[in-house]
């Protein structure tokens, strides 16, 4: 019996001063993405990127990023914006890629071999495959191959190949050797040579309506 009550008081000592431990706290949910949207009127509010969608299907508007990072205020930048203004700006996006390429570098060189003995309709396809590649930002090696006999049927076709060229393209490395003809004929910029096409088409046709009104 007095066994057992020692042992009883030795537990009861060893377990004063002995600290619980507390369980481990859950993690917390991750917080949802904080965003800056930029309203229809302009004005500016930060709330999460959850609401600002629901907002937007509500008013049935398109969420737009317009900034990836602000390093202001260390968040994304989202816009508000109706149907039309979107359309609006995937137009303007267009346009400005459309330019980019327009500016782009030359993307290589193309060869146009033309023989002296060529017909009249095969001499304006090539042609018109020349005008093609110019279009593509390419230069155009072209290549007349005649008689050293007879070099004023090269000359006529180097006068017809460069007379249709637009105007802004260069001749460039003209070599006359007998009756052959080497030149490069470098283009420009996408849009001033589509615009010179135009202009030469017009006249074109303006040339066509009027043969056929005198006829």
């Amino acid at each position: 019996m007095l066994r057992c009550v020692l042992l009883l008081s030795r537990g009861f000592a060893g377990g004063v001063g002995r600290t619980v431990k507390k369980p481990p706290e859950p993690p917390r949910p991750p917080r949802p993405p904080r965003i800056t949207l930029i309203s229809s009127d302009n004005s500016v509010s930060i709330l999460d990127k959850a609401e600002a969608e629901n907002i937007a299907k509500i008013k049935r508007f398109k969420l737009v990023k317009i900034e990836d990072y602000d390093a202001q205020t260390r968040r994304p930048v989202y816009k508000l914006m109706s149907p039309s203004e979107y359309l609006k700006e995937e137009m303007q996006k267009r346009s400005e890629k459309k330019a980019d390429k327009n500016k782009s570098t030359i993307k290589g060189r193309k060869v146009l071999p033309i023989a002296t003995k060529i017909g009249d309709n095969d001499l304006q396809t090539r042609i018109n495959n020349l005008k093609r590649w110019l279009d593509k930002n390419y230069e155009v090696k072209v290549i007349i191959n005649g008689d050293k006999e007879n070099t004023e049927k090269s000359a006529k076709i180097f006068t017809k190949v460069t007379g249709e060229c637009p105007p802004e393209c260069n001749i460039q490395q003209k070599v006359v050797k007998g009756g052959d003809i080497k030149f490069v004929v470098c283009p420009q910029p996408r849009s001033e040579t589509k615009a010179s096409d135009d202009a030469s088409q017009s006249g074109q046709h303006k040339n066509t309506s009027d043969e056929s009104n005198k006829s």
